[in-house]
């Protein structure tokens, strides 16, 4: 579903490392105006290739094998980037478990990377980790977002929009949260399902237009199904002998 997004082509003339150490040594020789020259020419370069970033940091990365310039860029908001002038971005998250990793100091933090894009989504949570799951066919990118207190979300960026699917489902479309642990997830469906009854189980079975539907199982000893709308309310519940047709059935052992 996901595919992985493209390693950086090399960069004759510097690598990350001896840029990264070129520009720290010029900061503290107080090369201010040669700082904001590279800022610039970073900026102009992600504007070009229709990247949506306020570049706050840039450092140059030499040229690449046909002599493109080559820069890496922290924004304000999100992940960074190496920006190639006229031919592409890469992600530095995606680039974060590769031989040629982003090195300004606020590239290096995948945490405050994603924060800034989960608040762009509307998620609430106070953000722990993160990391780039992957793209889209189309492009879209799907993040992580690991939460310090519960479980995490992926959000999916479409141009302006977001989409949000919480950790308790991201295993039903085939994904893998790896920074919420299995008790997060059962203390969110068992919340989820909080109004169908006082449950010491539930199970996220499916998504149609009109709802989600959930097996409960129940402190009672009731075995149900409900479909819960999209404002959280309970729509409909079923005993599990007539919800054979829902999904794959009732799974949940007493």
């Amino acid at each position: 579903m996901l595919r992985a997004a493209a390693l950086l082509i090399p960069l004759v003339l510097a690598g990350a490392a001896q840029a990264q150490q070129a520009h720290t040594a010029d900061r503290s020789m107080g090369g201010r105006g040669a700082e904001s020259e590279v800022r610039t020419a970073a900026q102009r370069a992600a504007n070009d290739l229709g990247l949506s970033c306020v570049v706050t940091d840039a450092v140059a990365l030499g040229r690449d094998g046909v002599g493109r310039p080559a820069w890496e860029i922290a924004c304000e908001v999100g992940d960074g980037h190496v920006v190639i002038a006229g031919d592409r971005t890469m992600d530095c998250l995606a680039l974060a478990n590769g031989s040629t990793p982003c090195r300004l100091p606020a590239n290096r933090n995948a945490a405050r990377a994603v924060a800034g894009l989960a608040r762009e989504a509307g998620v609430t949570c106070r953000v722990a980790e993160g990391r780039l799951v992957g793209r889209t066919p189309d492009e879209a990118r799907i993040y992580e977002v690991g939460c310090a207190d519960g479980a995490g979300v992926w959000i999916e960026q479409n141009g302006e929009a977001w989409t949000v699917t919480p950790c308790d489902r991201v295993a039903a479309i085939g994904g893998e949260c790896r920074f919420t642990s299995q008790a997060d997830v059962d203390r969110a469906l068992i919340a989820r399902v909080a109004a169908v009854c006082p449950a010491r189980r539930a199970r996220f079975m499916g998504g149609e237009a009109n709802g989600e539907w959930y097996e409960a199982a129940c402190d009672d000893g009731r075995r149900l199904v409900a479909r819960i709308d999209a404002s959280g309310a309970v729509a409909e519940t079923l005993p599990c002998a007539e919800a054979g047709l829902i999904g794959d059935g009732c799974r949940l052992d007493d």
